[in-house]
This record gives C-alpha cells, structure tokens and sequence, in this order.
C-alpha cells in the first residue's frame, strides 16, 4: 500500500456515503420488503430475495467498507511498511476478502432464485460460506497486528517519544 492511503480511506468513506444515500432513496419494490413465512406466520422472510437494485447497493456497500477497514488498518502501518511485505500482506487480505464477499453474493443468487436448494452442514450455501468462508478472513487482520505490532505499528523508540512528549504536557510545557 502507497502512501496514498488516506485519500483512499476518504474515497471509501464518500463512496459508502453516496451508496447508504441511494439505498435510502431507493424505492420499496412492489409487495413490500417482507411477508410471513408460509409456514411460520410470525417469522418474517424476505419478499423481494433477489431484487437487483437491493443486491447491487448490498454488494457494493459490502465491498467499500472492507476497503474501509483494511485503508484504516494500512494507515497505521509506518509508510515503509506500507510499501514492503506487510502492504502486500494487506492487499492479498483485502483481496480474499473482497473475492469471498463476491463469491457470497453469487450464492446468495443463486439461493433466491431457488431456496430449496442443496444445504452445506444444516445451512444454506450462502449462509454457510458467511460462517466458515468468510467470516474467519479478518483473523488474518488480526494476526498481522499481533505478530507485527512491535515493529511496524508502535516501536518502542515511538512509544518514548510519545512518553516524552506526555511529560512535556503534563509539566505544562506543551
């Protein structure tokens, strides 16, 4: 990741603004949003599963705020790591997760079209590729910070200067 990163956060976050704009703009589809279940009256399923519009801004709000996500975790990276492995590391992350997101909504079209479907484990294949496919990817996330923290987040020449600086205002010198 360059050192661009924070015009890219900004881009993320006007996007994801303009997308929750457009979905609050845009109108119900005819039949409402829910409907009963044919079975169970009082659990409520969708009444539109696969409409586009719905799907698309879904789809494309998703998308930006994994951006956003990973653009914020890049910005605390020291810019030399930006540009090395633990950047690369990044953009493989987002990349995989930007894959399976994709990959969940294919399912999720196919799941409307035909809810009956084969199951994966007791779930429905969009369902459970959220729960074993994509929901463990940000634990890459985690152990980036984890095993890198020291040196490419908070180093401890890093820490003493802020210590430094944190005696500077308390000594009211700041």
């Amino acid at each position: 990741m360059s050192d661009r990163v924070p015009a890219l956060l900004l881009a993320a976050v006007a996007l994801s603004a303009g997308l929750l704009l457009a979905a609050a703009l845009t109108p119900e589809p005819p039949g409402g949003l829910v409907r009963p279940h044919a079975e169970h009256a009082t659990l409520l399923v969708s009444a539109q599963p696969g409409e586009p519009a719905s799907l698309a801004l879904g789809f494309a709000l998703g998308a930006a705020q994994a951006a956003l996500f990973v653009g914020c975790f890049a910005l605390a990276l020291r810019p030399a790591d930006r540009r090395g492995r633990l950047g690369l590391a990044c953009w493989t992350g987002l990349a995989l997760y930007e894959a399976g997101w994709a990959l969940l909504f294919w399912l999720y079209r196919g799941f409307a079209a035909d809810p009956t479907g084969p199951l994966l484990g007791a779930l429905p294949a969009p369902t459970a590729w959220m729960l074993y496919g994509l929901w463990p990817l940000p634990l890459w996330f985690a152990w980036l910070f984890w095993r890198h923290f020291d040196s490419a987040f908070l180093s401890e020449s890093d820490l003493a200067r802020f210590r430094a600086r944190l005696a500077q205002l308390r000594e009211g010198r700041g």
